[in-house]
């Protein structure tokens, strides 16, 4: 029996739903007509019931699967003792003792099972052992699954939606809305629209318009973005769930902060993404007006909001505006002549009716002055994440980590690698405020 394929399921559930629309269509039209067609009502009407059908099975399909996933996520049973063995030369394999899973904590069968397999000097073999002793036996049996990959393995299917979920959480782009597209080959050829359907009006009985959208030619590809943390030995043998759910969390912050540098600032250079502030064309790049008060902020706001309202894309229902902390606060704290706060609204997220996502990872320290930043506003359906869908992760205690001998210290290297790209469907989809000197300095 051939594995149940989620992704290949939601794409035939979304090719039913659009078969049941088009029949539905093609049903009313043909039901309007002067002289309605009894067989070819019946042969649509047909072709509407099958689509249904395949629909509604399909939806309860994804339903059992989505349901199974996040049963698995959640039912690691803790057991009295995690035996862990010892590092060549020293003690006895010893116990530790475990920790209840938490349901919310997206990380921990990841962590779970990178943890012993760390603890095992990444023969996995072992590492089932590991867990299927500690009572984790959805854990073990999805890591002796687990495909192979170069420098160590994939993280099984089961716990990627996971861990892409941790990240999400973490990274201000994702969390914003930015469309993820699956990756699995690769690469995504061109995905961007260089001229969009055209409708027109039509008298009775002449033929309709046809228009044939463009595609120009920006592909994304793979970028690979990595992480290696180590750990002794001797915190292995005397440690915790906790202590690998920590370090699975130190690991996928340190990606998604990385992530979200090169998907706002990434220049392109040394195998990174581009991110919007060189993707955003020059027509829609603001530069702050160097008298800072209340009416000169207002204008350059406007100006910026106005760039994408005269985009006219369909998707602008979210859009939203993406600042560091301090220029938050700044525009918080902005009055006009008779004492009342301009953008009060901003406490609560929102600021000129769009929401607001704050980030350390754009600057405040541009300029002369080094007290210039930049406030981005983005359509963020518009904006593409290409996701390979997985996570490599590999261990090793004989890798040189920053000239550091993980043999020689007695240390076990942890890697993580995520694989992704990052291009906006329209380049108008962004505007930027440059320059800004909104400190409250």
């Amino acid at each position: 029996m051939s594995k149940f394929d989620v992704n290949d399921a939601r794409q035939a559930r979304s090719a039913a739903a659009q078969a049941m629309q088009e029949t539905a269509d093609e049903l009313a039209e043909l039901e309007g007509a002067e002289t309605p067609d009894a067989d070819t009502i019946a042969a649509v009407l047909t072709r509407h019931d099958q689509a249904t059908a395949d629909f509604e099975r399909l939806d309860r399909q994804i339903a059992r699967h989505e349901a199974a996933e996040r049963a698995a996520a959640t039912a690691a049973v803790p057991a009295p003792s995690v035996p862990v063995p010892s590092a060549p030369g020293g003690p006895a394999p010893g116990a530790v003792p475990a920790v209840a899973v938490h349901a919310d904590d997206k990380l921990v069968p990841s962590a779970l099972m990178m943890g012993a397999l760390a603890a095992t000097r990444g023969v996995r073999a072992e590492a089932v052992k590991v867990l299927e002793a500690a009572g984790h036996s959805e854990i073990s049996a999805s890591l002796e699954l687990a495909t192979p990959a170069a420098g160590g393995f994939l993280q099984p299917e089961g716990w990627t939606g996971n861990m892409i979920e941790a990240l999400r959480a973490r990274t201000v782009m994702r969390r914003a809305g930015c469309d993820i597209a699956d990756m699995p080959a690769g690469r995504i050829k061109d995905m961007v629209t260089g001229s969009e359907p055209v409708a027109t009006y039509r008298a009775e009985g002449a033929a309709i318009t046809v228009s044939e959208p463009t595609f120009d030619n920006r592909d994304l590809d793979f970028k690979s973005l990595a992480t290696i943390l180590s750990v002794t030995y001797e915190a292995l043998e005397f440690t915790s769930t906790s202590l690998m759910r920590r370090l699975g969390n130190m690991q996928v912050n340190a990606i998604g902060q990385r992530e979200d540098i090169a998907f706002i600032r990434g220049d392109g250079s040394a195998n990174t993404p581009i991110g919007l502030l060189n993707w955003v064309t020059a027509g829609n790049t603001i530069a702050a007006n160097a008298t800072v008060n209340a009416g000169t902020v207002e204008l350059d706001l406007l100006r910026c909001k106005g760039a994408l309202d005269r985009a006219n894309l369909a998707s602008m229902l979210q859009t939203g505006w993406i600042m560091h902390p301090d220029t938050k606060t700044f525009l918080s704290s902005l009055r006009d002549a008779n004492g009342n706060r301009l953008y009060a609204s901003i406490d609560g997220g929102v600021l000129l009716d769009w929401p607001v996502y704050t980030t350390t990872n754009i600057p405040n320290n541009l300029g002369g002055g080094a007290d210039e930043t930049e406030i981005y506003a983005c359509v963020f359906p518009e904006m593409t994440i290409g996701d390979a869908g997985r996570i490599i992760m590999a261990t090793s205690d004989a890798a040189v980590v920053g000239g550091e001998s993980m043999f020689q210290n007695h240390k076990v290297a942890m890697k993580m690698v995520a694989q992704h790209d990052f291009a906006p469907m329209h380049d108008v989809a962004i505007a930027v405020i440059t320059g800004a000197a909104w400190t409250l300095g």
